[in-house]
């Protein structure tokens, strides 16, 4: 037996050892699980972040690499709007995404060690490797991360990123975190990552992100969102509102285009109008005291 079959039967016991064997790693679904769903569940409706798409678009055609962080306020919508363009983008072939979302809302998704996991896999289908298995263990997820972007880098056809929404969200225990890749990006490879953050602050789970990162930062909703959202809610008993100039610039007073806060006030209307109810006797909530809950919780 030549020396070349020897080094082939060895990578197929290998690869028959880490599907097949004692070690071989139960796949984690339910992440994948959790992750669909909260993509799901923020791509219901969205609206109003035009400009926020075109700066992501803008980003990956402008650079041959790069780390691009996303930060806003809580209730702003990071998560809807990093669910939104991945969802877009996995339905093209411009580039290949791999992506997690780190949430408070399900537990499974909120490790290290299953976002590693999670992306890993991800990379695996990117680069082909069907039959691979992903390690146990986090230092050799982290390991084999790096390795595998380092060895082979982008493929030729199609450009990958990797997107990860929540960073304040991860479990304490393993804040802070820093994908083991981020200083030395091959070409055609990007990382979009979100965080909680008020414009120029830096909260201990940025301090690995910040400094090499080249920032997107957004607020309000414009008052067109507004209008749009009234337009798409429910099966459009909002619909007349949305032609109402002064009823929609009103409401853009009252919340101040916080996100959050639109979300609250549009559902109580929605559901005021389906009842024939007075909807007027909860415009004088002011949306201060929800940021203000917020951004001390």
């Amino acid at each position: 037996m030549s020396k070349f079959q020897i080094e082939k039967a060895r990578e197929v016991e290998k690869i028959l050892e880490a599907n097949f064997g004692e070690g071989r790693r139960e796949p984690d679904w339910e992440v994948v699980d959790r992750v669909e769903q909260i993509i799901n569940e923020s791509t219901e409706l969205f609206v109003g972040r035009s400009e926020e798409f075109q700066k992501l678009d803008k980003f990956l055609a402008d650079k041959s690499s790069g780390l691009m962080l996303v930060t806003a306020g809580a209730g702003f919508g990071k998560t809807g709007l990093l669910a939104n363009w991945v969802d877009r983008e996995r339905q093209g072939n411009r580039c290949f995404i791999a992506y997690h979302f780190f949430s408070q809302q399900y537990d499974k998704t909120r490790s290290v060690k299953s976002a590693y996991w999670n992306l890993l896999r991800q990379i695996y289908t990117y680069y082909k490797l069907y039959y691979e298995q992903p390690p146990n263990d986090r230092d050799e997820l982290s390991k084999r991360l790096y390795n595998i972007l380092k060895e082979r880098g982008a493929r030729e056809d199609q450009p990958l990123v990797i997107v990860i929404d929540g960073l304040d969200e991860i479990d304490a225990a393993d804040i802070p975190f820093s994908l083991p890749f981020l200083t030395s990006l091959p070409q055609n490879v990007f990382v979009i990552a979100s965080a909680r953050a008020e414009l120029g602050e830096e909260p201990k789970y940025l301090e690995n992100w910040s400094e090499r990162s080249q920032k997107l930062h957004f607020e309000d909703l414009p008052r067109g969102a507004i209008a749009d959202w009234l337009k798409q809610t429910g099966d459009g008993e909002l619909a007349a509102f949305a032609g109402d100039t002064n009823f929609v610039t009103k409401l853009d007073e009252i919340t101040e285009g916080f996100p959050l806060y639109l979300s609250y006030l549009i559902d109580e209307l929605s559901q005021a109008v389906k009842q024939n109810k007075i909807y007027g006797n909860y415009w004088h909530k002011r949306p201060r005291d929800l940021k203000t809950m917020l951004s001390s919780s």
